[in-house]
């Protein structure tokens, strides 16, 4: 798939994609061109056809363009050429191609593409090019969901329950066969998991700033502040002295999708997260 991409992309940038289709044949001489007239249309047809091949075998390796060079026999300077003899030569085909692709996709995770989005994207393009073997080998959309959720992680077991408990991946059907609540899609299953990767991210962010806080006050145990008299800190660190030096604490986001009063770490519970709550509890205590 990336291949082909970038072979169509770039006569594409340079204004050389209808090349591809309504360009791909020299154009017809009208009854009212003269000779003269329709020789200089023909030149820039096939100057626009040089150009674009040009494009093309600028992102080829050295074997790629061994293959398309030209010859008295067979000169490719047309694209549609160019691009057909690249695709039977390295399309990829068969069961060999398939194994391998089938088991990238098996073997992508969230542990190692860091970012739901990176996941996300590198899914759907693992699945792009099982397609482009064979259309009846590609995954579905309930298949590429379900993947997703389920590599997000053991971290994300709370999130996944909740998802699969508010939505459907397959379409909900009446005794007819009309849709009532139709499948979830790809959009909203990665605007969804994006949200919780943020929540999950805020609470880290919390935990950090509760060890930084306990670590201070453990620095200054037995050591009361000479402005407010709490323990736990000094003059130059007090809050009430310095109001500027009081972390601001994020509030994890709610989806937009979700009902209100649903929080996508701890299912459709209203009470605080604990973090949170212990970090309001520490604030008070300062």
């Amino acid at each position: 798939m990336e291949w082909h991409r970038q072979i169509t992309d770039s006569p594409s940038t340079h204004n050389y994609g209808r090349l591809f289709n309504a360009l791909k044949e020299p154009p017809l001489k009208l009854q009212s061109d003269t000779e003269r007239e329709y020789a200089n249309i023909l030149e820039k047809w096939e100057e626009k056809q040089d150009n674009a091949c040009n494009c093309v075998r600028a992102k080829l390796g050295f074997n790629a363009r061994e293959l398309i060079k030209s010859t008295p026999e067979r000169p490719f300077n047309l694209l549609h050429e160019v691009f057909e003899a690249i695709e039977d030569k390295y399309k990829p085909t068969g069961s060999a191609n398939y194994q391998e692709l089938d088991w990238n996709y098996q073997e992508l995770s969230l542990e190692g593409c860091k970012e739901v989005m990176t996941f996300a994207s590198k899914l759907q393009e693992a699945n792009n090019r099982l397609l482009e073997i064979d259309p009846n080998v590609g995954h579905s959309t309930p298949q590429l969901v379900n993947k997703l959720l389920l590599g997000l992680g053991n971290t994300s077991s709370s999130f996944r329950t909740t998802f699969y408990q508010t939505h459907n991946l397959l379409p909900e059907k009446d005794k007819s066969g009309a849709v009532k609540t139709p499948e979830v899609s790809w959009d909203t299953t990665i605007r969804e998991a994006q949200h919780f990767e943020k929540n999950l991210k805020t609470e880290e962010q919390v935990k950090v700033a509760l060890l930084a806080t306990k670590r201070r006050r453990e620095e200054f145990k037995g050591q009361n502040c000479g402005h407010c008299k709490k323990p736990g800190h000094n003059e130059n660190e007090c809050w009430i002295l310095h109001p500027k030096l009081r972390p601001k604490r994020p509030r994890p986001d709610k989806s937009p999708l979700q009902p209100a009063g649903h929080d996508v770490n701890r299912g459709n519970r209203r009470e605080d997260p604990p973090i949170a709550a212990l970090a309001a509890k520490s604030e008070e205590k300062h």
